[in-house]
């Protein structure tokens, strides 16, 4: 047998004052008398309680998820609208529910819990439903008395809230028959009374809870796991001798309902008077959709039964993850390097993956990415890559089962053949930067002016750094100079028409490589540089 404390939709009985309400005596099965249904709309995948009818379409509160994970909130289904709307209060991101109307001002009652002004964990509120039916303005705490340290929730009234009106609701404060216990209070002048327990012939020891209280205060439906009944929770009703007031006590002994209404499973938060054509209540029957759906109960000589539910939609298949795996290879071989590889944002310096020989990590579609490898005897290697839009993807990925995983192999060159420089040139730069400074630029002409004598030779743009910032930065960092340079003198070369046989190569040493200590200022200086080779080739 379950406890409805154990959910965390503690909050979410039922109150109704309006017509909306039982159709079938106590004890007996009438299920021949009137058809029964879901409410479709409103239901989902987790926890729907509290139906609430208006005019204007349905309240009622769910756990569903909405972006921060199971909390009881509030929702509002319009009048023929498939979907429900969250329903939006001050302090929305806290748990509420319970929702009971007032009257017909938009005065309403609910639970909140673990407000900053809270008297208990789950204290009873007051507020008023705006021109948005969707939306409760002017949310305040009820005061000390009425809540209590324990949990008070579930609100039910008979009246509008003035002098004479009566409030019944849960509780677990101390002085109580059981676990949670149904409580009154009497509206007077001056306020809300004393709440007094409703004694043994309600109160059992164990739980009872979701009152609902006719207009007239003599009817008195609610829910409990200890009366004699068919499920955990049964839904029940008391009444009062005629003559007697609820303030009197005098409540006949509770009476389960019958089928279809109770079940061998937990039934609550039931709303409306004896003599309506509907009722509303909540069930964790078998054939739902959550693990609590609301349901109505239409009688079949007043209405017709809802029209059966839509199809459900066909299932989503879902999505497999894509995953980018990146190998270092050796660019004479194409065998895999033991290189160190690293995978950051390209906008950044976070780490999103970092191994040996290859790595993997996931790879979000238009996103771009910096891959730095690093191996002694080989060049160290920093790449920019891409792998395009949805159709790029789709085109390049491999299905492996359980992921799709594109493949990008870093091609890295090893240095151990020997070089003949013809003429080398060093450009300097500011620290922290990469573009060229004016001063420099002579240098670079007079490098375009060799390489145009030698054509057939290899360009060998080298860029280095001092010792300042994290090893895997100065690697880039050396990079976007040798690639600020090499970009330079193509341009030059270009615009006088001068086309050299092989590419350039650029190599990156990051700090790796000083020629001056990084001790001073001028040392480091002499370091933050990119040297210019041209090689005489075999």
């Amino acid at each position: 047998m379950r406890h409805i404390n154990s959910y965390t939709t503690i909050l979410a009985t039922a109150v109704l004052l309006t017509a909306c309400a039982s159709i079938y005596e106590t004890g007996s099965d009438r299920s021949a008398d009137g058809t029964l249904a879901p409410v479709q709309a409103a239901n989902g995948p987790g926890d729907d309680l509290a139906p609430v009818p208006t005019a204007d379409g349905l309240y009622f509160t769910s756990n569903r998820d909405q972006g921060a994970g199971e909390l009881d909130r509030m929702f509002f289904l319009p009048t023929g609208a498939a979907r429900a709307a969250l329903l939006r209060l001050p302090n929305g991101e806290i748990r509420s529910g319970a929702l009971l109307l007032r009257g017909t001002e938009g005065r309403v009652l609910f639970t909140q819990c673990y407000r900053d002004d809270a008297i208990g964990d789950c204290d009873l509120v007051e507020g008023r439903i705006g021109s948005d039916p969707a939306v409760i303005e002017d949310v305040r705490l009820l005061p000390e008395g009425l809540n209590d340290m324990e949990w008070d929730h579930h609100p039910a009234m008979s009246g509008d809230g003035s002098p004479g009106s009566v409030l019944v609701f849960a509780s677990e404060r101390f002085g109580g028959e059981g676990g949670s216990d149904l409580w009154m209070s009497l509206r007077s002048e001056d306020g809300w009374g004393t709440p007094v327990n409703l004694g043994a012939a309600i109160n059992t020891d164990g739980n009872e809870i979701s009152p609902w209280l006719s207009p007239d205060g003599k009817e008195l439906y609610f829910s409990s796991d200890l009366h004699p009944g068919r499920g955990g929770f049964d839904i029940y009703r008391a009444r009062l001798p005629e003559g007697r007031t609820p303030a009197s006590g005098a409540w006949s002994n509770p009476e389960p309902l019958g089928a279809p209404v109770n079940s061998d499973e937990d039934d609550l938060f039931f709303s409306g008077p004896l003599a309506a054509d509907t009722v509303y209540f909540a069930s964790s029957r078998e054939g739902g959709m959550g693990g609590y759906d609301l349901y109505m109960c239409v009688r079949k000589t007043s209405i017709a039964p809802p029209p059966p539910p839509p199809p459900p939609p066909p299932p989503v298949e879902k999505e497999k993850p894509l995953v980018l795996r990146v190998r270092a290879i050796n660019a004479y071989t194409m065998e895999a390097v033991d290189a160190v590889l690293s995978v950051t944002p390209a906008d950044s310096d976070l780490m999103l993956a970092e191994g040996m020989t290859m790595v993997e990590l996931p790879l979000t579609v238009g996103s771009r990415y910096n891959i730095t490898a690093m191996r002694a005897g080989y060049m160290n290697a920093v790449e920019e890559y891409y792998a395009g839009g949805d159709a790029a993807v789709t085109r390049k990925a491999r299905d492996e089962g359980d992921r799709m995983v594109i493949e990008h192999a870093v091609v890295m060159m090893p240095t151990a053949e020997e070089e003949r420089k013809i003429y080398s040139f060093t450009v300097e730069f500011d620290f922290n930067l990469s573009n060229i400074r004016p001063e420099e630029e002579k240098k670079l002409d007079s490098a375009a002016v060799l390489l145009g004598k030698f054509p057939q030779s290899t360009v060998v743009v080298s860029g280095h750094t001092d010792s300042v910032g994290t090893v895997s930065y100065n690697i880039k960092l050396g990079y976007r100079r040798a690639t600020e340079v090499s970009e330079y003198v193509e341009t030059w070369l270009r615009r006088r028409s001068v086309r050299l046989v092989n590419d350039m190569e650029i190599r990156t040493y990051g700090e790796s490589e000083p020629v001056a200590p990084n001790r001073t200022e001028e040392g480091r200086q002499r370091n933050r540089r990119v040297e210019i080779a041209i090689v005489r080739n075999r």
